[in-house]
């Protein structure tokens, strides 16, 4: 439908404030974009221009697989549709996958979580300020180093944890989205190699 909708959109869009990584994992000792501050730094802006977000569950997988000492997690796949619409009716709609794994019953909400924070980073880039060039240098010197890599690796075959499964635990541990070890930087190296080493021990 064709209406105002996107150019509130745009409105909300630059109205959006950054989100810092002001949470802070003390059992694993990383940083990170908590959902309450996403939503607080968004919020305000739909508010101020009018526009209400309207979620639609469209699809939720489970599956589960055990480490090597016999615990269970649970793991939910979820894809959500957003539809944000303004008050002459006219509407927007963008869609997110997500996914989280919990040893408990909260790998579905955590899933949902995780799916609507990346959406609202994706669609009104909430991230951090800053020079992209500096970032981009940081990003470089802070990679996990060949011997880190492997050594994640080998402490999760330890704990049973392999390919899409080790992935899976690590976006769990980091907060976000793990697709390759790639993704992993220098900060995650001893909240991860803690985290499984407890698993080892459990």
């Amino acid at each position: 439908m064709e209406g105002i909708i996107y150019k509130k959109m745009a409105d909300v869009l630059a109205d959006t404030m950054p989100v810092e990584k002001n949470g802070y994992n003390q059992s694993q000792g990383f940083k990170f974009r908590s959902i309450d501050d996403t939503v607080a730094s968004v919020r305000k802006s739909l508010i101020k221009h009018n526009v209400a977000i309207l979620p639609e569950v469209l699809s939720v997988e489970k599956s589960t697989y055990q480490t090597s000492k016999g615990s269970t997690m649970n793991v939910s796949d979820v894809l959500v549709a957003y539809r944000f619409v303004a008050e002459d009716g006219s509407s927007v709609e963008t869609t997110m996958a997500g996914q989280a794994a919990d040893s408990g019953d909260k790998a579905v909400s955590k899933s949902l979580s995780m799916a609507f924070k990346y959406m609202m980073f994706q669609t009104f880039l909430c991230g951090t300020d800053g020079d992209p060039d500096a970032e981009i240098v940081e990003a470089q010197a802070s990679a996990l180093t060949k011997v880190q890599k492997l050594d994640i690796a080998a402490l999760g075959l330890a704990v049973g944890l392999a390919d899409q499964a080790l992935l899976d635990y690590l976006s769990t541990v980091t907060g976000r989205v793990i697709a390759s070890a790639g993704d992993l930087v220098a900060d995650d190296y001893q909240p991860v190699k803690e985290a499984l080493t407890q698993e080892a021990s459990k």
